[in-house]
């Protein structure tokens, strides 16, 4: 009997040690994943437990967000929807995924995806939230600046097309007074490359004597962001001159930078 009981006690150690070192794995795993797991109590939506990513994404120390529900850390337009997330986890019994949820941290504003899911008691009844959010700020950064790429290429890819068929010759010059672009009826009248017209290559086709004359206009609108008109005679690509009225208006970005001029003949 003596050897029985000692038997049961032995595997019983066993047991618990096994436990406790399944223990203590699945908590090495939870602190160590990068991204902010909690768990939340169904009833009152206390967080009970949290790990490193999150105290280090919300900019919390543990202490200060264990036993405290999102009313206590958040502001209250963020805490009452968190809440009714949490809500449709726990009265559904469901997993809510929230593709983008903005929450205010310590670090500023970041944007997460979050998954969260009933966790189910012996009763069957939702006995505590488990939350799983991905910080998604830098993704969706770079997934918005590629966008405005894309958008910004697509735009000029049309401007490139209508001022390429345009019947006049349009051109653009950036901040240095340098011409950057010359459309192809510039390039069509003049019967140069693009690359010979470009930067102050354009000016050898202007008739010397205009040259002085058209670049003091040139320069004074240029130092005023003013528009301006200068008349002068350009060689066509038979070696002619031919007379042009070129007009000629700054243009700015989008956030209302100076970034050259644009004009047409």
């Amino acid at each position: 009997q003596r050897k029985g009981q000692e038997d049961l006690e032995h595997r019983v150690a066993e047991r618990t040690g096994s436990l406790s070192q399944s223990q203590r794995f699945l908590d090495s795993l939870i602190e160590n994943i990068p991204d902010m797991i909690f768990v939340k109590d169904a009833k009152d939506l206390r967080i009970i437990r949290m790990n490193k990513a999150g105290e280090d994404l919300m900019g919390f120390a543990r202490s200060e967000i264990l036993g405290h529900n999102g009313h206590d850390l958040f502001p209250k337009e963020q805490a009452d929807f968190f809440e009714s997330k949490d809500r449709d986890v726990i009265e559904g019994g469901i997993v809510v995924d929230v593709p983008e949820e903005p929450i205010l941290t310590k670090n500023g504003l970041r944007i997460l995806h979050t998954k969260k899911i009933p966790w189910f008691g012996e009763d069957g009844q939702p006995a505590y939230l488990l939350g799983i959010s991905e910080d998604i700020t830098d993704k969706k950064r770079v997934a918005e600046e590629r966008l405005k790429l894309r958008s910004l290429q697509e735009s000029e890819s049309r401007f490139r097309a209508l001022a390429d068929n345009a019947p006049v010759l349009i051109w653009m010059a950036d901040t240095n007074k340098k011409c950057t672009y010359l459309n192809k009826g510039w390039i069509r009248f003049t019967g140069r490359t693009l690359e010979q017209e470009l930067g102050e290559g354009w000016q050898s086709g202007m008739y010397p004597r205009d040259v002085n004359r058209c670049k003091s206009i040139y320069n004074a609108a240029f130092g005023r962001r003013k528009e301006f008109q200068i008349e002068y005679r350009l060689k066509n690509k038979d070696g002619e001159y031919r007379w042009v009225l070129d007009q000629g208006v700054p243009r700015y970005n989008s956030e209302s930078v100076f970034e050259g001029y644009i004009g047409t003949c």
